[in-house]
């Protein structure tokens, strides 16, 4: 199971690369409604389900999802600084920051509250992710 997951979370980044444009965002609403966009896919968000029960599993204190969702998220992360804009002043932080919220926007659209959460995003980013 170890090995398939790790397989999914590269095809996951692939699809990322190749799917968004090759240059950082110009803004960090720019950056998360990008990536927010394509996690709309349905190739994409049927990977969510997997997600979900990964985090289910780490939760629920199962030490490979843990440490496998530990792993994801890291390499998301390390990601996400090349994507964040150019000017960021702490970007470990702010990519930290970004996927928080980009993780937390997939969420609440998963439980129906996917507006809400565009516009909470809003209020932090200062412009609302359009995806």
């Amino acid at each position: 199971m170890e090995s398939l997951l790790g397989h999914i979370a590269e095809y996951l980044k692939r699809e990322l690369d190749s799917n968004l444009p090759q240059r950082r965002a110009a803004t960090r609403a720019q950056c998360a409604a990008e990536i927010l966009e394509l996690m709309n896919r349905e190739e994409i968000a049927t990977l969510a389900r997997l997600w979900f029960d990964i985090l289910s599993g780490a939760q629920a204190g199962d030490p490979v999802k843990k440490r496998i969702a530990g792993d994801i998220m890291a390499s998301f992360h390390a990601w996400l600084i090349g994507r964040i804009p150019d000017d960021e002043a702490d970007p470990p932080r702010a990519a930290w920051a970004l996927l928080a919220l980009i993780e937390g926007i997939v969420v609440l659209n998963a439980a129906g509250h996917g507006e809400a959460a565009l516009g909470a995003a809003g209020l932090l980013l200062g412009e609302t992710p359009q995806p």
